[in-house]
């Protein structure tokens, strides 16, 4: 399979279905720039079935829900509907059937493919539960688009702690960062103790993944861990030394994971986090650094003598 880009190249009809994140929505000037997560998601699956259709994956009945990907000329028209005879007796509202057939493609040559079929199955747990190897198969793909869906489907199935530190946690080494930021946020919904003994190293070294989400979401995890078992990869220091990071979310995640650590953290780095709370540019910093200066100061007036 060759590499591609994004989902759109190659194919300019098909750059605006899903690419295996939920909070993801392109505004291509057309769609609304505000829309209901139950509308995103059945545009999104309208999309991915339009395209199965054009590639006569699916039969071609009921095309006016996916009209913006059909063609419209009445000879490739007439070509389209010939695919209904493929599977004459599908209802296309049946997202088991659906699915079923969207599996077949998972190996598709085209990546566009690949990633409607992905968008098809996970409409139906049951079978993607059944297509779980192949879906994880799609974690190496060559698009970077694909292996992002892989990770969201994949997720959708909640897998036990390692089973899911096994799909998720290569991924943190992608060569795309929207993949590799995938992948923590997944990692996030994990066992904590499981994370700490397997993925702590991985975590503590996307604090320095050049892609600020995922700077953002390894913050957000550690923040969560016992800090004592940070200790070989850092310490306190993972999130410190990102107090001076050029991205405003990721100095606000600095200081929410040295806060979720507790009194001794913050009181380490407290001129630091004053200093954010009183010059810091932007305000979601300086109320999110204010925030740790108050809950210290809040934990003094209870025990006066810890902060030396």
């Amino acid at each position: 399979m060759p590499a591609v880009g994004s989902p759109a190249e190659g194919n300019s009809s098909t750059g605006h279905f899903w690419g295996g994140s939920d909070d993801e929505w392109p505004d291509d000037g057309t769609t609304p720039a505000r829309k209901s997560e139950r509308e995103r998601r059945r545009s999104r699956l309208m999309e991915a079935i339009g395209l199965l259709r054009r590639r006569r994956v699916l039969p071609s009945t009921h095309v006016d829900v996916c009209t913006g990907l059909l063609p419209k000329d009445r000879d490739s028209a007439s070509e389209l509907d010939k695919g209904a005879n493929l599977v004459p007796d599908l209802d296309v509202n049946d997202d088991v059937a659906l699915a079923r057939m969207a599996a077949q493609r998972l190996a598709d040559p085209a990546p566009q493919v690949r990633l409607a079929a992905l968008e098809v199955l996970v409409r139906a747990p049951t079978i993607l539960a059944e297509e779980a190897a192949n879906v994880a198969h799609r974690l190496e793909d060559d698009a970077w688009f694909v292996r992002r869906a892989a990770v969201a489907a994949l997720a959708r199935l909640n897998p036990p702690a390692k089973q899911a530190i096994d799909y998720f946690l290569p991924r943190l080494g992608d060569a795309q960062e929207e993949v590799r930021t995938s992948a923590l946020q997944r990692l996030a919904r994990v066992e904590l103790t499981v994370l700490q003994d397997f993925a702590g190293g991985s975590i503590a070294r996307a604090t320095r993944d050049g892609y600020s989400p995922a700077r953002v979401a390894a913050l957000s995890i550690l923040g969560c861990m016992d800090r004592t078992t940070l200790d070989a990869h850092g310490g306190t220091r993972l999130a410190a030394d990102r107090l001076d990071d050029p991205a405003a979310n990721v100095r606000v995640a600095a200081v929410d994971a040295l806060r979720e650590w507790g009194l001794q953290a913050v009181s380490e780095y407290r001129p630091r986090i004053e200093h954010l709370a009183q010059h810091d540019a932007e305000n979601e910093v300086r109320h999110a650094a204010d925030r740790a200066v108050r809950s210290l100061e809040d934990e003094l007036e209870m025990q006066p003598d810890a902060y030396v």
